[in-house]
């Protein structure tokens, strides 16, 4: 839920600053309910969970999976020379064409979706950029070998010819596809850990299966026996990997059910958790930190080891352990661990991202407009409180999945879409941002309502997220 907003207007933002707002918090809900404390990876952010961690001894501080996610995609274009030149270039075309008048003409009497802009505020936003250039590839050659292209003045200016040489290059095409393949696994990951859905036990395995994917897709085009290219990109992988891995997660990874059914098992060389020397490690880190009194995590060690031999278990609990979500299977099936089950339905039920509560500034951004400016701090807080919070209690009213008020607070386009679904949609990382870009290449505008706020549409360059046709294959819709 929506807690409270701060206004940090003239404060400097260090870590005791941080701290000591994430504390009060911590005390308002009470330290025995809170978990972990998760922020981006911003130093003063760290700092500040060091300083949790060391007031609340059972507290953990876990960086944001996705921002950690998008930090590995930033350092593949600033350290590949290669990549970094294709995304400069990719930007290039793009800059070229939206900043002309008549070549966006030309271009958009080729294509319904608009070029993205790179933006600071959108996770892995060069790779969009270069995914949205791929899908309107057929527009932009239109575009430049068209007889209005040859007569307009500027297009036989250095950089005009720059750009009509990357767009009909078959080997820049090739390039662009190349990285988009081998980024892919990495975006996966980041759409899936960019939501409010519980997986804290599910990024250890995502991180080592996305790692095994990056090196398929590497090897099918490299054809290197000796994997130069891919130890690179495993290298910026790894380290970030490193940091971003807390005892937590491994603990987390340990207590999901599905890691020791046959299901998953059968791939080959995958072992159970506990045998991970890794895992083992961490495991047995965040039982220390979490009970404390040697007696208490003396017994909660042996709960472990029944649930990891299976010992307390009937048939009925090993066949659900692949098919039933982490956190039910525990509420089904774990009775018989006194410590070990209360603590598994917590862990199994958070999020590993601070994206659900960055969402918040989109609310914001629609209450505190420029025409709305003189709101205080104070009263922008509490129609945000209010409109967040009643956001998420229509979405357990059965009239949120049929009734009238169906997935009200879904972009138009979303509306008709199952509730599940939608929601996948509304929160991914997917290039659309909420543009409605059949409109805006038509030069319209259209009224947006959320809930009781009317705003006139704006194309976004921040986080708020749609689709358009192209997305039908991708969510399986």
């Amino acid at each position: 839920m929506f807690l409270k907003a701060v206004d940090c207007e003239g404060q400097v933002k260090d870590a005791s600053f941080i701290a000591n707002i994430l504390i009060e918090c911590i005390d308002m809900v009470g330290p025995q309910n809170v978990v972990q404390v998760v922020t981006d990876n911003a130093k003063n952010c760290r700092a500040a969970g060091t300083i949790v961690e060391a007031t609340y001894g059972h507290i953990f501080w876990t960086p944001c999976a996705v921002h950690s996610l998008n930090l590995i995609m930033q350092k593949l274009g600033t350290q590949i020379d290669w990549v970094k030149k294709l995304y400069a270039e990719g930007e290039e075309i793009q800059m070229f064409v939206t900043n002309h008048h008549m070549s966006q003409a030309i271009f958009r009497t080729f294509s319904k979706l608009e070029l993205l802009k790179v933006a600071e505020t959108r996770f892995a936003s060069h790779t969009l950029v270069l995914r949205r250039l791929l899908k309107v590839r057929d527009a932009l050659s239109s575009m430049v070998i068209n007889s209005l292209w040859s007569v307009w003045k500027q297009s036989h200016t250095e950089r005009a010819l720059k750009v009509r040489a990357l767009i009909l290059s078959e080997k820049w095409w090739d390039d662009v596809e190349y990285v988009l393949n081998f980024t892919e696994p990495i975006m996966s990951m980041i759409r899936y850990a960019d939501t409010d859905r519980p997986c804290l036990g599910e990024i250890y395995d995502g991180m080592d299966c996305m790692v095994e994917k990056i090196k398929e897709v590497i090897n099918r085009k490299e054809n290197d026996p000796t994997e130069t290219f891919f130890k690179v990109v495993q290298k910026i992988v790894v380290d970030r990997w490193n940091k971003m891995t807390t005892p937590l997660h491994l603990l987390a990874f340990a207590l999901t059910p599905k890691f020791y059914s046959a299901e998953m098992l059968a791939t080959p060389r995958r072992v159970p958790p506990y045998r991970d020397a890794e895992v083992a490690s961490g495991y047995r880190a965040a039982f220390k930190k979490i009970y404390q009194d040697e007696e208490t995590r003396n017994i909660v060690m042996r709960e472990f080891g029944q649930f990891v031999s299976a010992k307390n278990h009937d048939v009925v609990a090993l066949n659900a352990r692949y098919g039933m979500d982490a956190d039910e299977w525990w509420y089904v099936h774990g009775q018989g661990s006194i410590y070990l089950q209360p603590l598994a339905i917590k862990l199994n039920s958070q999020v590993a991202s601070s994206s659900s509560a960055e969402r918040n500034w989109s609310t914001y951004s629609f209450i505190h407009s420029v025409k709305r400016n003189r709101l205080g701090a104070k009263k922008a807080e509490d129609l945000v409180y209010v409109h967040s919070n009643l956001r998420l209690l229509s979405h357990k009213d059965p009239e949120y999945s049929e009734g009238v008020t169906r997935n009200w607070d879904l972009a138009p386009e979303c509306a008709d879409l199952d509730a599940t679904v939608a929601q996948l949609c509304q929160v991914s990382i997917d290039e659309a941002v909420m543009e409605f870009e059949r409109d805006i290449a038509s030069g319209s505008g259209i009224p947006f309502d959320i809930g009781s706020i009317d705003a006139e549409f704006e194309p976004l360059d921040d986080r708020e997220l749609g689709l358009d046709a192209s997305d039908e294959d991708e969510y399986g819709i």
